[in-house]
């Protein structure tokens, strides 16, 4: 699958509110603002029969009316589909989550549960599939998360793949760090799982820690990118650190697809 435009501007927003950084304070921002959570339109090449579109985000981190965003976002989705796109029906749309969907109401960070956002996509769309951000948990021990990943219509990937629809999906949760920390990997072993998974050829890797993309100065991890580099082309979701501008495409003609702060929606051409 092969992304072949994006719109240049949101088509839509999502109102929410969110932590203020150190720099919107010291420009005299309150500790929390509203903010508008941006929604674009971009078409492929083509979607497996089964689906009509798409919709691909991530770092949902805020609130909606005193609650994760994510618990909300799911609702307003299905309205703006129903809104512009009178053929596309939820039943018919995957969701693909690039992580980190937990927030503090009133602190930058933390770390906590995501099952019921994870759910509240897979209640109103086909399914939903995804990896978890360095912020997300799945319940407090390794049984919770097994399963978890065995309910119907969720795909949470932990350095493993699986088709669904036709789409070969893979992934892998958490970042490059201490190991010690949470949802957190040595670089040699995060980029060993990389390495495992890209001969696969998926159509869609999924990961919250991005490749770089220094020509543009785009962050990311330049060993990220130096190992899709050295794969087969495919298409990669993630998120975690923000960029300009949504699209870019490696030397070998992987796409990288930052949802970090937006939300794509996916359709055929």
């Amino acid at each position: 699958m092969r992304i072949l435009d994006i719109s240049a501007e949101p088509i839509d927003a999502i109102p929410y509110q969110l932590v203020a950084s150190q720099e919107m304070r010291a420009k005299g921002a309150a500790s929390v603002v509203s903010a508008r959570f941006p929604i674009f339109e971009g078409r492929v090449d083509a979607l497996p029969e089964e689906l009509d579109a798409l919709v691909l985000a991530s770092d949902l981190q805020g609130q909606i009316d005193g609650a994760l965003m994510g618990l909300s976002v799911p609702a307003w989705l299905e309205l703006f589909l129903g809104l512009y796109f009178e053929a596309c029906l939820a039943a018919r749309v995957g969701v693909i989550l690039g992580g980190d969907l937990f927030s503090l109401p009133t602190k930058r960070g933390g770390l906590g549960d995501v099952r019921e956002v994870w759910s509240a996509f897979q209640h109103r769309f086909r399914w939903v599939a995804g990896v978890l951000g360095n912020h997300d948990q799945i319940g407090s021990r390794r049984t919770e998360m097994q399963a978890f990943q065995h309910k119907r219509g969720i795909f949470l990937f932990d350095g493993h793949s699986s088709k669904v629809d036709g789409l070969h999906l893979a992934g892998i949760s958490g970042v490059i760090g201490r190991a010690e920390k949470p949802n957190c990997r040595e670089a040699t072993d995060y980029l060993a799982c990389l390495t495992r998974l890209l001969p696969q050829r998926p159509d869609i890797l999924i990961l919250h820690e991005p490749p770089d993309f220094p020509s543009e100065g785009f962050p990311g991890r330049v060993a990220v990118r130096e190992a899709l580099e050295c794969g087969a082309a495919t298409l990669v979701c993630c998120g975690h650190r923000h960029w300009p501008e949504p699209l870019r495409e490696l030397t070998n003609g992987t796409q990288v697809l930052n949802c970090e702060g937006r939300i794509v929606i996916l359709r055929s051409a």
